[in-house]
């Protein structure tokens, strides 16, 4: 998803030489799936914010649970956003 996104706001304002440069460091590093694991914590997070009344996007609880299958770290600017995850560890790539 996040290849996804950052690819898609760049190439929606043609920023052709940042989009070179990200792809240069996509391809030298790792690209997590979701697998049956992470779709399976996917559903439990889904159903977790669904019973609180604090649903969040199809996309953002996918991000959420590859990070969470794989034993890693979601890295946001926005962890107050995704800090409606129980459980979810977060780092701020802007600040840690």
């Amino acid at each position: 998803m996040t290849l996804y996104e950052v690819r898609r706001g760049l190439l929606h304002i043609e920023a052709h030489e940042k989009l070179a440069r990200f792809e240069a460091l996509a391809d030298d590093g790792t690209v997590w799936v979701v697998d049956r694991r992470a779709a399976e914590v996917a559903a439990e997070i889904c159903a977790d914010l669904w019973s609180r009344g604090e649903p969040l996007s199809d996309s953002d609880i996918l991000l959420a649970s590859v990070a969470e299958a794989n034993g890693l770290p979601l890295v946001t600017n926005n962890e107050f956003h995704f800090s409606r995850i129980s459980g979810l560890q977060t780092e701020n790539w802007l600040t840690d």
